[in-house]
């Protein structure tokens, strides 16, 4: 009854365990939490209902630095899902907000999935999901392929540039009616779209060869 449950020494493990495989519940005296975010707050099977009520956060000092060596221990959280080596099977978390709860209406999700049924192999896909309506309307909208192909089924929006991860002079550039691709920061080719629609290559006139080919 003292504020703290802790193993004997240092090296104990502390377990708390329901005999007869009942449900272990922990309750604090509060339904709500105060969102100031000074402490990490915390409530679980409130009224016998697994709900989880609170701020958390994950904290891990250390200096590791991700690559593809990385093991368990260098990230701090862990989904796992060991039900099997079927394609398709996932692991992931959604996001729900509003006073409605239903189960089958999920607001938005993010999963891992397999893309393969050997158990050695780890291809997994990220696909990223919202709903726009309610029930069993919960739809991809962008999957990350786990050979490194983003795949987005509906629009792509950007404010002004689709720009060449290792040259950054490579890109595509949007302004308003206009769409500008450039090579090695050349302005390659223009289209504008103004009182005089106009297609230009080579708008600043720089050394660029114009040829067209044929079979011949």
């Amino acid at each position: 009854q003292g504020q703290f449950i802790k193993g004997l020494t240092s090296a104990d493990p502390v377990k708390i365990s329901a005999i007869g495989g009942g449900n272990v519940e922990l309750i604090p005296n509060r339904s709500t939490y105060d969102d100031d975010g000074s402490e990490g707050q915390l409530s679980i099977a409130q009224n016998g209902l697994n709900k989880m009520i609170g701020r958390f956060r994950i904290r891990k000092d250390d200096t590791d630095v991700f690559d593809n060596e990385a093991t368990f221990n260098d990230f701090q959280l862990g989904l796992l899902n060991r039900g099997g080596d079927d394609a398709g099977l996932h692991a992931g978390i959604f996001f729900d907000i509003g006073t409605s709860q239903n189960s089958d209406a999920i607001c938005g999700s993010i999963v891992v999935a397999r893309d393969n049924s050997t158990s050695s192999l780890k291809d997994g896909n990220m696909i990223f999901s919202t709903n726009d309506d309610s029930d069993d309307d919960l739809t991809e909208r962008m999957r990350i392929t786990h050979d490194g192909i983003v795949q987005i089924p509906g629009t792509l929006s950007v404010a002004e540039e689709i720009t060449h991860i290792d040259d950054t002079h490579t890109k595509i550039q949007f302004q308003e009616d206009q769409i500008d691709f450039y090579a090695g920061a050349a302005r390659m080719l223009t289209l504008d779209e103004a009182t005089q629609d106009i297609v230009v290559v080579n708008q600043d006139g720089a050394d660029i060869d114009f040829r067209i080919e044929g079979t011949t």
